[in-house]
């Protein structure tokens, strides 16, 4: 399944959402942050595939092809972490066809 993690995240009012440092904010930025949360409990393992699915996701120059259970995963933690306009705002960003 392709992502594109480029996509900008608007706020209630359409403009784009802002992050820390006052740029746009993606569905690349809340992703490499949910996936770097340290969740109380996690084992080595769990916590390796994370980081490294956070590592392929910031250095994503383009759409990157995931498997569906690692995407499972990214939009669980969105949901679990993440505001729900946020959550909102990138539910259809999951699911939106990219062209190869």
């Amino acid at each position: 399944m392709k992502v594109d993690f480029s996509q900008v995240i608007n706020g209630i009012d359409g403009r784009p959402l802002k992050n820390q440092s006052g740029t746009d904010l993606a569905l690349r930025d809340m992703v490499c942050e949910v996936l770097s949360a340290n969740e109380q409990g996690l084992m080595v393992e769990e916590k390796l595939k994370r980081a490294t699915l956070a590592l392929a996701v910031y250095a994503a120059e383009t759409p990157l092809d995931l498997k569906i259970e690692d995407v499972a995963l990214m939009k669980r933690l969105v949901e679990q972490y993440c505001s729900p306009m946020v959550v909102y705002r990138a539910k259809d960003m999951w699911e939106q066809r990219v062209e190869e």
